[in-house]
């Protein structure tokens, strides 16, 4: 049986490449939100929705008979892929992970954490006009910024719009919207909003990273990355191709 850590695009892109080579009954996917399961609803495939906490992932396995495990998760949703690494015994269980390639990240600030930026942004800047694209996971924290004025940009669910509003930001700095974007749009966008910071990822070139740099270069605004968190995955691919035709052999 094989375990498909999912909910990213990612995710699909697999399941694309597979649903002509496997037997999907011999697949089970999880995803941790409503939008995740939402992505994979056209798919004849078995879904685990919520949270797997780490005590939970010895039984998950033994309960439905895990022998591979594809872990296609979003690389800043780091905590289910060091759990399941700390868990499982790699020569009774196949572990692969699906990796987007890393940006050459230039005329960027760069930063560890999500609070290492937010100290920075509190202890450098005044009147900025920032806009985050940091996903609704990062709401409590950018309610914390102070002398600044912050628009969220965040997906269009009734949950993210829910914690932005809880946080105290206003209806009119909210933009839920779902990408990826072009980089006109990107562009229109920050002018739009009269934008002189972007607060962004690296989420690789399917997370439309490199397009929100070029942009920012060229308006000449500052662009505030958080860095990918840093884990020893074995068995990395940056190509699905290759995770295809190793299940398929």
């Amino acid at each position: 049986m094989i375990w498909i850590v999912g909910g990213t695009s990612d995710t699909t892109k697999l399941l694309d490449l597979l649903k002509m080579k496997i037997d999907f009954s011999k697949l089970v996917v999880s995803v941790t939100t409503d939008y995740g399961e939402q992505l994979l609803s056209s798919y004849k495939v078995k879904i685990i929705k919520g949270k797997i906490e780490k005590e939970e992932i010895q039984n998950f396995i033994k309960k439905n008979k895990i022998d591979i495990i594809v872990d296609t998760s979003h690389p800043y949703a780091e905590n289910i892929s060091k759990n399941i690494l700390e868990l499982i015994d790699l020569e009774e269980i196949n572990y692969m992970r699906y990796e987007r390639a890393e940006t050459i990240l230039e005329n960027t600030y760069n930063f560890e954490s999500i609070e290492k930026l937010i100290d920075y942004i509190n202890e450098n800047m005044k009147n900025e006009i920032i806009l985050s694209t940091l996903g609704s996971k990062a709401i409590p924290e950018l309610s914390k910024i102070e002398n600044n004025k912050v628009f969220l940009r965040i997906l269009p669910t009734v949950e993210s719009v829910k914690s932005a509003i809880e946080h105290n930001f206003l209806p009119k700095d909210i933009i839920a919207i779902q990408g990826p974007f072009s980089r006109e749009f990107e562009e229109e966008m920050l002018k739009f909003y009269k934008a002189t910071i972007l607060l962004t990822k690296d989420s690789g070139r399917a997370g439309g990273v490199l397009e929100k740099i070029e942009v920012c270069k060229k308006l000449g605004i500052k662009c505030l990355i958080i860095s990918r968190p840093k884990i020893d995955y074995p068995n990395v691919f940056e190509d699905i191709e290759d995770i295809l035709k190793k299940l398929c052999k």
